[in-house]
């Protein structure tokens, strides 16, 4: 069952990653350096691929094994921590509602100004 739920989040990452690569909202690589972090803990090609990003670029590296430690940090309060996951409950949905209260803002304000724009097209 982890490895299934470290499967669906990290390649979830990875999708929102592609997708923000080409919408300007989203910041694409950010997405795919934590999907490729999530799937790290279970796949061998995310691990190589990130040996090779932290060896071509030695900036982006050291975020990367910073945010790495945090994961593990994070992952081992969850697993030893009684109720851990329940005091970061109400933040995460917090997070997700904030998330989709601007994509729900953004729908419409793109709707609008494609409304706006094949009216002045005319």
């Amino acid at each position: 069952m982890k490895k299934i739920v470290i499967y669906v989040v990290g390649w979830t990452f990875l999708l929102i990653g592609v997708v923000g690569l080409v919408l300007p909202v989203l910041q694409g690589i950010l997405f795919i350096c934590v999907g490729l972090l999530i799937l790290s803990k279970e796949s061998p090609w995310a691990h190589r691929l990130l040996l090779r990003i932290k060896k071509k670029y030695p900036k982006i590296g050291g975020v990367l094994e910073d945010a790495h430690a945090y994961m593990d940090r994070e992952l081992l309060k969850l697993k030893t921590e009684k109720r851990y996951f329940w005091k970061r409950l109400p933040i995460f949905l917090l997070i997700l509602a904030a998330l989709f209260a601007i994509s729900w803002g953004m729908s419409l304000l793109f709707g609008w100004l494609k409304d706006v724009i094949s009216e002045w097209l005319k």
